[in-house]
C-alpha cells in the first residue's frame, strides 16, 4: 500500500481469511516520508497513520485486532530513508504516549503502558500490565490480569478491574478502586488526599486479600478515625489523609471493606483489630460509633459523642461534656465526669451516676418501644 502527501484520507481494509501465502508480508509504503514526518497511533483496533503537517491519515482497519488468521494487519511500514518498522515494533512503540492528551491501549500479553505527559487513559486489556500515568490527570485501567497501575503526578483515577491489583495514585488527590480479586493499595507522605472504593460484590477470588500498604509509615505516625462508614487514615504531620468509602458498610457482600493495613516496620493491623481500636477515643473530641454486635465504646477525655447503634452496647463517656446515644439494645451509659446528656433509646437501658459524674441528664425518648 503506498501512501505520500497529497494522498488525501485513506483506509486500508487488509482482511484475509485463512490466507495461506507463503511468507505473506503486507506493506505500507511511505513515499517521501521519514518516521519523523508522521506520528502513529492506535484508534480502537485501528492504526492510524497520520502526516504531521498536512494532517491526511492513513487509517489500517482492524490492524489490532487480536485474531491474526483473519489477517487484518500490516506486517512492515517502510520509509523514504529506507527505515523499516516491523508489526511487533509499532505495537510497542504505541505503549508510550507523547506529551498530549491521549489513549494508550495494551495488548492479550503482558505489557508496559506509558501516558508521559497529558490527561491519558490507559488500558491494560488481558496480561499483568503495568499502566504508569506520568504527569498530568490520567484514568488508569487495568483490566484483565495481575496489573500495577501507577498513577503518577496529578489527580488520577485507577481502576484495577480484575485480578490481584496494586494500586499506586503518587502525587496529586487520586481516587482508587482495586475491583474484583485481591488488591494492594499504596499510601505514603506526598500522595496527597486519596479515596478508596474498594466495591467488589459477590466477589468469590479465593482467600481475597485486600491490603493497604503505608510506606515510610509506621502505627506512631497516622491516627485513624471512623467518619460515617468510612475509614480515614490520616499522616499526622502532613495532615494528608486516605479515605477508604464505605469500608464499615454493614452488608459484606458489596466488598468494601479492606482487610489489611500493613506498616513500613512490618506490623499489621487486621479490619477486626481497627473496627476494635476504634470504640476507644483520644484526648480530643470525636465521634465514636459502635457495630451490629455488642460493644464497648469509651469517649476518655473530651467532649465526646457516643452511638452504640445495634445491639448491647456498653458506653463510657469518661471526662468532658459527653453525648451517649445507645441505640438499639439493651446498653449501659455512664457518662463519667462532666455534665453528660444520655440516650438509652430503645430495649431495657441502665444508666449509671454516682459522685463526680456532674450534671447529667437522661433523656429516655423511645416512641412505641415494643421491648418484651
Amino acid at each position: 500500500y503506498v501512501f505520500r502527501k497529497g494522498s488525501g484520507q485513506d483506509t486500508i481494509n487488509n482482511y484475509a481469511y485463512n490466507d495461506t501465502t507463503v511468507d505473506k508480508l503486507d506493506v505500507i509504503r511511505l513515499e517521501g516520508l521519514n518516521a519523523s514526518d508522521v506520528v502513529m497511533r492506535r484508534e480502537s483496533d485501528d492504526l492510524v497513520i497520520q502526516i504531521k503537517d498536512s494532517g491526511e491519515t492513513l487509517r489500517v482497519s482492524s490492524h489490532f485486532y487480536p485474531y491474526a488468521n483473519y489477517g487484518y494487519g500490516i506486517d512492515q511500514v517502510q520509509f523514504a530513508d529506507g527505515t523499516v518498522l516491523t508489526s511487533a515494533q509499532i505495537k510497542t512503540a504505541l505503549l508510550t504516549g507523547t506529551e498530549v492528551d491521549e489513549s494508550v491501549v495494551g495488548y492479550d500479553s503482558a505489557d508496559r503502558l506509558l501516558g508521559l505527559s497529558g490527561n491519558d487513559m490507559l488500558y491494560g486489556r488481558q496480561g499483568d500490565d503495568v499502566l504508569d500515568g506520568g504527569d498530568g490527570k490520567d484514568t488508569l485501567y487495568g483490566e484483565e490480569g495481575n496489573d500495577t497501575l501507577l498513577g503518577g503526578s496529578g489527580n488520577d483515577t485507577l481502576s484495577g478491574g480484575y485480578g490481584n491489583d496494586l494500586l499506586d495514585g503518587g502525587s496529586g488527590n487520586d481516587s482508587l478502586d482495586g475491583g474484583f480479586g485481591s488488591d494492594t493499595y499504596v499510601f505514603r507522605k506526598g500522595s496527597g488526599q486519596d479515596s478508596i472504593s474498594n466495591y467488589a460484590y459477590n466477589d468469590t477470588t479465593v482467600d481475597k486479600l485486600d491490603v493497604i500498604r503505608l510506606e515510610g509509615l509506621n502505627a506512631s505516625d497516622v491516627v485513624m478515625r471512623r467518619e460515617s462508614d468510612d475509614l480515614v487514615i490520616q499522616i499526622k504531620d502532613s495532615g494528608e489523609t486516605l479515605r477508604v468509602g464505605s469500608h464499615f458498610y454493614a452488608n459484606a457482600t458489596y466488598g468494601y471493606g479492606i482487610d489489611q493495613v500493613q506498616f513500613a516496620d512490618g506490623s499489621v493491623l487486621t479490619n477486626a483489630q481497627i473496627r476494635m481500636a476504634l470504640l476507644t477515643g483520644t484526648e480530643g473530641d470525636e465521634s465514636i460509633s459502635g457495630y451490629d454486635s455488642a460493644d464497648n465504646l469509651l469517649g476518655l477525655s473530651g467532649n465526646d459523642l457516643l452511638y452504640g447503634l445495634q445491639g448491647d452496647d456498653t458506653l463510657k463517656g469518661g471526662d468532658g461534656r459527653d453525648t451517649l446515644s445507645g441505640g438499639d439494645g439493651n446498653d449501659t451509659l455512664d457518662g463519667g465526669a462532666g455534665n453528660d446528656s444520655l440516650d438509652g433509646g430503645y430495649g431495657s437501658d441502665t444508666y449509671v451516676f454516682r459522685k463526680g459524674s456532674g450534671q447529667d441528664t437522661i433523656n429516655n425518648y423511645s416512641y412505641n418501644d415494643t421491648t418484651v
